[in-house]
């Protein structure tokens, strides 16, 4: 407590003081002020979006950049930025560029953050780039642009001109009277006549300043002080008009007004949930404070913003109940989808794993793992009793070839005892640990290609001992297991992406599984379309809800947090409570955020939560993302940012409650990866779920295989048949339904199978939308067909069940030209654990 009161006082005392300090001297109460006018920024380019948008529609087109007037005698002026000061990132003020005539080219010089000179050249009327605000748009590696007007006004177009203008800008506009000192020079040899005017827009209205005009002798400069009026808050768009010699000229600023109500509603919400005697009066306090100010502004109305901003951060951080906090600073991934930021692409190297403690701005820094190399550290999981610290290193390759490949790593929480658990020239990540002291983790040892990314490899998941022996592969998914962690249950909870005879773009949903792999089972949103991925799935800390990241198939690992509570089902947005008010929960394709974009969720309870964030558009910036706790509301305080690259992963740095050990259902001595073994499935009434269909219409099961593949490398989307189909499907036979419409048979273990509801010509009726893999010697009965997963079974016997026999494959399927040349046939199990099978060579249906 006693520190942060010290960075309290320290901020305040930053309150009365310049805004634009050098980067090298940022302390954390300085970081902790720009953060807040980092996150402003959102509001301000919501309302210059809007305004923007207005003033489009009025003119019925869309405005060019604007004309900045250089002088025809050859002097240099310098491009004003519109950009507020206090809405420039630190590191940008140092940015100018200077413009001068040289013939009819443009000759630019531009300083850049590092105060280095760079020069260059340009035609006169070309459009020139000014500025690039980390809050504008840009594109990313798919297909996703995301527009921003202001850009425009972040450029201009050279005209040369009679006489310069001189400003000095960014500016630092305020609520209230506000006065732009400008300069106009006659830059020829005759008397100049100049008229101008100020021009404000804002979301509520539009105003035009009186025209006035002055008259300038050839070489003489007038001085100007121009009135501007800013009433209240948001953002506005003010243009400074000139016209001299019949000539038109505009050059733009752009304004912001801080929003003290929304600061104040936060810290009314977060004491709403947290109730604090003390903070409610200084609350109190601001408020009144803020009334007289919306009255006769008789108070700074910045002050009052500030003061708001750090009682909100102040409450904010008081939620966190720990010492100290493990994280990576790295470069965002910058991927075509999220299952590439899950495992191995398109990632740059440079960072570290980094420890913070006290859990502040202004805690100490201090590395665990940051001296392996050139790479990417990444997938951190702390063990149950916090003394031991798993994460993956490198900078994953397709090509194999070991160079890059992501290998898993362990060390103790503070560093030392380092020690690489896997090796060769496979991909290895995200790994965690299971409750009986092995390690799992995801890997593309599985070879599995993606089917329509070419030459992309899917990692599925795997298990190993805690010295890396002994690994075993837990999952066959044709496609994506990741992100996995471990419910208070034992299960492994991951997200998963499939599309077995369904939307190939859709459907990334958590799964769970027995820590042997067994039971395999979507947990949440094998229908759902929207959200798109679930990401980062993790059990809430005393609570039965999930939290995860809801983000989009096409684009990088961002979107919206929320909480999933599968009491309330396990699709559509019934189980669903999103935690970060305005940030779209995105389909297929990535939409846009007005309020930043989220990333590795940790919950610390259903109500707050430890993230990554970004107040930007674009969600791969360098720099851009920094640690934050955040409550249900959507509100944030930064826990801990670095100017120069971005953060990531934080995890707490405490002991977790070890996940009961689940005993494996699987026969002694088989291993989970086994080849060429069975499982058995029970179905208990095909008509359960199979609406509209006749009882009795159903009368066979014919079992497919969804085949992977491996070992064909191919640029671009691989098709099967004429139709999308992208994955090679075969017949592995099939087996009579009972008159009560049970079924009882045999499948092939570790095999992606699922099944065609056949009526009496063998005419198919309905077919299975997902797999189901089970593992060697597993059981595993379903209820009926498509039916809501937590329907009851039907309180009978299963006809299929009283059967001596059974059905399944007779001996390995043999092929003939794509086709099974043998079905299905009775077989009598030796014992009813299903350990070696019996064959019967009774001919079945």
């Amino acid at each position: 407590m006693k520190r942060h009161v010290l960075l309290l006082a320290a901020t305040l005392a930053l309150m009365a003081g310049s805004p634009q300090t050098a980067p090298c001297e940022t302390t954390a109460a300085d970081m902790v002020r720009l953060d807040w006018y980092f996150r402003e920024s959102l509001e301000a380019i919501d309302d210059w979006e809007s305004l923007l948008g207005r003033l489009e529609k009025d003119l019925a087109t869309t405005p060019e950049p604007p004309t900045l007037p250089v002088p025809s005698d050859g002097q240099a002026v310098c491009w004003p930025n519109p950009v507020p000061l206090l809405l420039l990132p630190p590191e940008d003020r140092p940015i100018s560029v200077r413009v001068r005539l040289a013939g009819e080219k443009v000759e630019l010089e531009r300083k850049g953050r590092d105060g280095k000179t760079e020069r260059e050249s340009a035609a006169l009327g070309d459009a020139v780039r000014g500025y690039v605000h980390p809050g504008g748009g840009g594109k990313d590696q798919w297909y996703h642009r995301y527009e921003r007007r202001f850009d425009r006004l972040l450029g201009f177009r050279v005209k040369r001109a009679s006489f310069a203008v001189s400003l000095d800008a960014p500016l630092e506009l305020r609520r209230g009277t506000n006065e732009v000192a400008l300069a106009l020079r006659n830059a020829v040899d005759r008397p100049l006549k100049a008229t101008w005017r100020v021009e404000l827009h804002r979301r509520e209205e539009s105003r035009l300043g009186t025209a006035e005009t002055i008259e300038l002798a050839s070489g003489a400069t007038a001085r100007l002080r121009l009135p501007i009026e800013l009433p209240g808050p948001g953002g506005a768009l003010v243009i400074l008009k000139f016209e001299v010699e019949g000539e038109r000229y505009e050059i733009p600023l752009l304004a912001h007004v801080e929003n003290v109500a929304a600061v104040v509603e936060s810290v009314e919400q977060i004491l709403a949930d947290a109730p604090d005697p003390a903070a409610s009066q200084r609350l109190a306090g601001i408020k009144g404070r803020l009334n007289a100010a919306n009255a006769a502004q008789g108070v700074t109305w910045r002050s009052l913003f500030e003061e708001a901003s750090l009682l909100r951060d102040e409450l904010l951080l008081r939620r966190i109940g720990f010492d100290t906090l493990l994280f990576v600073k790295r470069k965002p991934f910058f991927s075509e989808q999220p299952f590439m930021d899950a495992h191995h692409l398109f990632n740059r190297p440079g960072g570290g794993i980094y420890r913070l403690s006290p859990v502040r701005p202004d805690g100490r820094v201090a590395p665990v793992a940051d001296s392996l190399g050139e790479g990417v550290y990444r997938d951190l999981c702390l063990d149950w009793d916090s003394r031991r610290l798993l994460f993956a290193f490198g900078n994953g390759s397709d090509q194999w070839d070991g160079a890059e490949s992501y290998h898993i790593y362990e060390t103790g929480s503070d560093g030392n005892g380092l020690r690489r658990l896997t090796a060769g020239p496979k991909n290895d990540c995200e790994p965690f640990y299971l409750a009986d002291g092995r390690i799992g983790f995801t890997s593309d040892r599985s070879e599995h290609f993606v089917m329509c990314g070419g030459d992309r490899h899917s990692p599925t998941l795997f298990a190993m001992r805690a010295d890396g022996s002994e690994i075993r592969q837990l999952s066959f998914n044709v496609f994506n297991d990741f992100n996995p962690s471990m419910l208070p249950d034992g299960r492994i909870l991951y997200s998963r992406w499939e599309y077995n005879e369904r939307s190939v773009t859709s459907l990334h949903n958590p799964f769970t599984m027995n820590p042997d792999g067994s039971m395999v089972a979507p947990y949440y949103g094998n229908a759902t379309i929207r959200p798109n991925v679930v990401m980062f799935p993790r059990a809430v800390p005393g609570s039965r809800k999930v939290m995860a990241l809801f983000t989009a198939h096409h684009g990088q690992t961002h979107g919206a947090i929320g909480l999933i509570d599968v009491r309330g089902g396990n699709d559509g947005p019934g189980p669903l409570e999103v935690l970060t008010p305005g940030v779209p929960v995105t389909g297929e394709k990535a939409e846009d955020s007005r309020r930043g974009w989220y990333s590795d969720p940790w919950p610390l309870g259903e109500g707050v939560y430890l993230c990554s964030y970004t107040p930007t558009v674009l969600p791969w910036l360098e720099t851009s993302w920094a640690l934050y706790v955040g409550d249900r509301r959507g509100n944030l305080a930064l826990v801990y940012r670095d100017p120069e690259i971005s953060c990531a992963e934080p995890v707490p740095l405490v002991p977790r409650p070890r996940p009961h050990a689940v005993a494996s259902v699987l026969p002694p001595g088989v291993p989970p990866d086994a080849p060429d073994r069975e499982a058995v499935l029970v179905l208990a009434d095909v008509s359960i779920g199979l609406r509209g269909v006749p009882r009795g219409t159903a009368r066979y099961l014919r079992i497919l295989e969804d085949v992977p593949r491996k070992g064909v490398r191919r640029g671009g989307v691989v098709l099967t048949s004429g139709t999308p189909i992208f994955t090679i499907k075969r017949v592995l036979g099939t087996v009579p339904i009972e008159a009560d419409g049970s079924a009882h048979f045999v499948v092939p273990a570790n095999r992606n199978v699922y099944f065609e509801v056949l009526d009496a010509g063998r005419q198919e009726i309905q077919r299975m939308r997902s797999v189901v893999c089970l593992k060697p010697g597993e059981r595993r009965a379903c209820i009926g067909c498509h039916e809501p997963r937590n329907t009851a079974p039907p309180g009978r016997a299963i006809e299929a069940l009283q059967r001596e026999r059974f059905w399944g494959l007779r001996g390995a399927i043999a092929y003939l030209d794509g086709h099974p040349v043998e079905n299905m046939h009775l077989i009598r199990p030796t014992s009813p654990s299903r350990g070696a099978t019996a064959r019967d060579t009774a001919q079945g249906a």
